[in-house]
């Protein structure tokens, strides 16, 4: 029988927020109930250890652009502001598309800080602002690098979870408002979520507007024309990133393929040290399986190849997925259900927020008694067609697989800017900016600009949805003014953001004279050069003929005149 719990009221057999789950499903430990409080779905478990409360918020990096990144964040710090010395006893923290805070304490302590924290959420303390983005700087300059985001950002481009380790370039030009509007967008109890370890305190109240449920961007739509696709990296592994439906399947797979290239790869083979694959939810209907692996010198090919066919392996008659496979992911997950019950909590309310109705125990068992090799190979084709691959360096590719686009966005027409000391020309149009120089064009256009930077100097970046960027510096390009003033003419204002002033050692030079004059290619053209005149003048001093000499220095002269004044022109 499903029991539903509603704090403050009668009890009901249905609810809005999907079937509740209550009571002990065949013994064991008490399933996750389904409740609410204060008009907020909940959820609750009795769990071992001391009471511990969260407050889940559907809203995240993926909701934000990049031009105003960083207010989820910030809005974040502004309600745990004064609630308690940082990370002790309480904390929160920002994914791509959820905000939690929570804590740890007596009941009465942590229905006191649920009740503070949705109040300065729903009213934040702005006038902490211009504090607390020093702060987040600070946090900003000591995050490491995440081992998926260059495959976040192939994937989504610079937008929803493409943004999830971006820069939060939104702090320059955050103001108050600007603050409470985010607040306005998406703090209310039909976006939130509340979990207990324990019964929830009772009357506790949590003063949140109604607002509205916000459902996570779509994860299915891709900056890339097609998949399954790789790219070239300089990082030094290799990684594959798929999407899956989120069901049983997905998480056996990534068990099947983490077993078998730890297997093949660290075992049998000795060509890697820790091949890894893992499951990761997105949003209530779609998860990433993520494989990654790094490999010993000079197997790189050897380890990329392996992995690009993993799943072709499973696929295959020979080396399809194989029922002790299943059987030995179902016994893992049953041992982690019963050694992890405040995880189940947690993971219940995340799934809960996205839309996902809790599961009891009896309903996640009978999940994987069901499972069968050919669901698994089912999650398998759907991975492989959604499949992105980083291949390191120059690694070779086997036949059959296609190189992403670096860039999605034809060449745009305008004023053609010539780099200095180099071959590359930058044209610059009201409709964008096109770099030509090297294997691609790249092009960045204005209507699909994520960010342009502004630094102090006059030096600009125009960051591109599909993760493009373009550096505009005046000091690289003949004419580099006029191109500087003609982004700034035609680009979006909401766009733009402000960098500040740079270090002036940092600044970017085109290459020095004596540096283009030891170019091979620049040797050679001044060497025939050079053979030129000399021949010129043995034939002046052969024929003691002075016309010889004039017309050197009318043909060479003007040339060498015209060459210098080019490298100086601005």
């Amino acid at each position: 029988m499903v029991e539903i719990t509603l704090v403050g009221g009668p009890g009901s057999p249905s609810s809005r927020y999907g079937r509740g789950v209550g009571g002990s499903q065949g013994g064991g430990a008490p399933d996750v109930h389904v409740t609410e409080v204060d008009g907020i779905p909940a959820v609750w478990t009795p769990v071992p250890g001391p009471f511990s409360a969260g407050l889940l918020v559907r809203m995240g990096h993926a909701d934000e652009i990049l031009a105003r990144r960083g207010h989820a964040h910030m809005l974040e710090h502004l309600a745990l502001f004064g609630l308690g010395r940082p990370g002790e006893h309480s904390n929160g923290h920002v994914d791509a598309t959820t905000t939690l805070l929570h804590a740890t304490g007596e009941p009465e302590d942590v229905a006191v800080f649920l009740a503070r924290a949705a109040r300065q959420l729903v009213d934040p303390p702005v006038a902490r602002l211009e504090e607390e983005k020093g702060v987040l700087r600070a946090e900003s300059s000591r995050r490491r690098g995440h081992p998926f985001s260059e495959l976040q950002v192939w994937r989504w481009g610079m937008r929803t979870y493409g943004l999830e380790t971006a820069e939060e370039h939104g702090l320059a030009a955050m103001t108050p408002d600007s603050v409470r509007e985010w607040s306005r967008r998406f703090v209310g109890r039909r976006n939130a979520v509340l979990w207990f370890s324990g019964p929830p305190p009772s009357g506790l109240a949590l003063d949140l507007p109604d607002g509205e449920r916000l459902a996570a961007p779509d994860p299915r739509r891709c900056a890339l024309p097609g998949l399954p696709a790789y790219y070239r990296s300089q990082a030094s592994t290799v990684a594959m990133h798929g999407l899956v439906t989120r069901d049983w399947p997905g998480p056996a797979l990534a068990s099947v393929v983490h077993s078998r290239l730890v297997d093949e790869l660290r075992t049998a083979r000795a060509a890697a040290y820790s091949p890894q694959c893992g499951y990761q939810p997105i949003d209530g209907d779609v998860a990433a399986v993520l494989t990654m692996s790094d490999f010993v010198e000079g197997r790189a090919t050897e380890v990329t190849e392996r992995l690009m066919y993993v799943l072709a392996d499973l696929l295959g008659p020979r080396n399809g997925i194989r029922p002790e496979e299943v059987a030995a992911h179902r016994a893992s997950v049953l041992q982690g259900m019963e050694a992890n019950e405040g995880g189940r909590l947690v993971a219940s309310a995340w799934d809960l927020l996205h839309g996902k109705p809790v599961k009891s125990r009896e309903e996640l068992r009978s999940g994987l008694d069901d499972l069968t090799p050919e669901m698994v190979a089912r999650a398998a084709r759907e991975v492989a067609a959604t499949l992105l691959v980083q291949v390191p360096g120059d690694t070779p590719v086997a036949q059959g697989w296609v190189r992403a686009p670096e860039s999605t966005a034809l060449p745009v027409a305008g004023s053609a800017h010539q780099q200095r000391g180099g071959p590359a020309v930058l044209t610059v149009g009201p409709h964008g900016v096109s770099l030509a120089g090297g294997r691609s064009t790249l092009t960045v256009r204005y209507d699909d600009v994520a960010a342009v930077g502004a630094w102090d100097d006059g030096g600009r970046v125009l960051i591109a949805g599909d993760g493009v960027r373009l550096h505009v510096e005046p000091t690289l390009w003949r004419r580099g003014a006029r191109a500087v003033d003609s982004v700034d003419a035609a680009a979006p204002r909401d766009s733009v953001v402000p960098l500040g002033t740079g270090p002036a050692e940092q600044i970017p030079r085109p290459p020095s004279l004596r540096a283009r004059l030891d170019r091979p290619g620049t040797r050679a053209v001044l060497g025939v050069a050079l053979l030129v005149v000399v021949v010129i003048v043995a034939f002046t001093l052969l024929l003691h003929a002075s016309v010889y000499l004039l017309w050197a220095v009318l043909i060479l002269g003007p040339m060498v005149f015209f060459w210098v004044q080019r490298e100086r022109s601005p």
